[in-house]
């Protein structure tokens, strides 16, 4: 108990000011004249960008394949906040991604038109020609075939663009017309008529 009191006893060195010189004066540094304005250095908020103008022609060809915006993040290594950011900051970047996402909807689009009203392609077909008793030889032949029209891509394509005559819902307008209200004003008037002659 003797010791912990003695430590307790003892006092911290006072410490000094490192504005103050041994002393005691203020250790004031060279300013500039009065007469000119001081302007506080601009630094950078937060930080740099990863953006390379290179990446406005990768970004284009990864549209171009079918990228999503979580795709083309994964491949700059990026997270897709940035991706959003880039298209904000950079115009030429999201000129690039709308280019290359524009050119693979009409590539699934003119695919889409193709499989609903079907089309002609090229096959490769091997044949084994028998050339005598123990010996045969495989030729590769192209084959001309014709894939029928899809009716499922046929009526999503309808749906799309004629939404008015086939779309799932239809709204029927169940109003009277002229002639249907005089027929049942017709109908109607002939009861009373009879009840009140009886």
């Amino acid at each position: 108990m003797g010791t912990a009191m003695a430590n307790s006893n003892q006092r911290a060195p006072k410490k000094t000011s490192k504005a103050k010189t041994s002393r005691g004066l203020d250790n004031h540094k060279a300013e500039k004249p009065l007469d000119e304005p001081q302007k506080p250095e601009a630094k950078p908020v937060g930080r740099p960008s990863d953006f390379d103008e290179a990446y406005v022609k990768q970004v284009e060809k990864l549209c171009h394949l079918g990228a999503t915006d979580e795709e083309i993040a994964e491949f700059f290594g990026v997270s897709t906040r940035t991706i959003y950011r880039w298209k904000l900051d950079h115009d030429e970047f999201c000129q690039a991604i709308k280019l290359g996402k524009e050119a693979a909807d009409n590539r699934v689009e003119r695919s889409l038109y193709q499989k609903a009203t079907g089309y002609f392609f090229t096959e490769q077909q091997a044949f084994k020609l028998k050339i005598d008793q123990y010996k045969e030889e495989v030729e590769v032949v192209d084959v001309e075939k014709f894939q029928p029209a899809d009716t499922t891509a046929q009526i999503f394509w309808l749906k799309n663009r004629r939404k008015d005559d086939w779309r799932d819902k239809q709204d029927h307008e169940h109003g009277l017309t002229g002639d249907m209200q005089s027929f049942l004003a017709q109908i109607g008037a002939q009861p009373r008529l009879a009840r009140g002659n009886d």
